[in-house]
């Protein structure tokens, strides 16, 4: 496509010029045509100037939000982080003292009872921090959310095992074992209890689920059509007769002392020309250029 032209002058010198392109246009064929088409590209290229002056703030909030994005993720990891050294503390705490089975059947008592301590100790912290963080989005919530209702099945089954069965069973535990375990594990069950709690409320306060996006035309697309049409439109043939009377209309306009350069532009244009690109320049009004239908 041709470069757009940009009509020279104030927009007074410029509608003024227009007038007097309608009036030479006017003794020739098809006139009433060319204004309709010329009406029409004016009235699309309006809108189009609207419709992105209106879309420059939501971009402004696009951009917006994709700098807000890089702290979202960066406390979508740590949380996360939290949340998996959590669910593996409780794990290992109630693991260890899980029934008798081939996977700890030569694991000392002592030392079970020293990791599970451990890990209990580190579990409680986190899940409770977690508990009292906000969760950063709804899918975060959900998939926490899944594995805290998981491990805290797993932890209760064991705890309801352990208070069923006591120190009776094969591992070798002992009374004094159990007396902090249990308390330690039913704390610790009532944090993934909360950590569950937790991430549903956050799924289900979570945003909906995006529209999928339409094969609507872009405002680019739109604007090529219409340079295509101001283009057309600047072409259009006219008789020698539109042709003298445009230039003996400026140079009556020249003799006033109109600026010479808005004069020259003019010249090397044809009355068409100038009330296409003008038409199409989107900003300035010519519904006192072009006469109505």
């Amino acid at each position: 496509m041709k470069p757009v032209v940009r009509l020279v002058g104030e927009d007074a010198e410029v509608r003024a010029i227009g007038r007097e392109a309608v009036q030479a246009l006017q003794r020739g064929a098809g006139a009433s045509d060319l204004f309709a088409a010329l009406r029409d590209l004016h009235r699309h290229r309006r809108q189009l100037v609207a419709t992105r002056a209106a879309s420059r703030p939501a971009a402004r909030a696009v951009v917006q939000g994709n700098r807000a994005a890089g702290p979202a993720r960066a406390w979508r990891a740590i949380w996360s982080t939290l949340v998996v050294a959590g669910l593996l503390g409780a794990l290992v705490l109630v693991v260890e003292f899980g029934p008798a089975d081939r996977k700890n059947a030569f694991s000392e008592p002592r030392e079970s009872a020293a990791i599970a301590l451990v890990a209990g100790l580190a579990a409680g912290l986190l899940l409770l921090v977690v508990a009292l963080v906000p969760v950063p989005d709804a899918r975060s919530g959900a998939v926490g959310g899944l594995g805290a209702v998981l491990i805290a099945l797993i932890a209760a089954g064991i705890l309801v095992y352990r208070l069923v069965v006591g120190a009776s069973d094969r591992r070798g535990f002992t009374g004094a074992d159990l007396r902090w375990w249990i308390p330690m594990a039913g704390v610790v069950v009532l944090l993934l209890i909360a950590v569950a709690l937790r991430c549903d409320l956050a799924r289900r306060r979570g945003r909906p689920a995006p529209v999928a996006r339409t094969s609507a035309p872009r405002p680019d697309d739109g604007l090529r059509e219409l340079r295509r049409t101001a283009e057309r439109l600047a072409a259009t043939k006219l008789t020698a007769e539109v042709r003298q009377d445009w230039q003996k209309r400026l140079e009556r306009l020249a003799d006033k002392g109109w600026p010479a350069a808005t004069i020259a532009q003019a010249e090397a244009m044809t009355p068409a020309a100038w009330l296409a690109w003008l038409s199409y320049d989107g900003e300035i009004e010519v519904r006192s250029v072009l006469p109505r239908a």
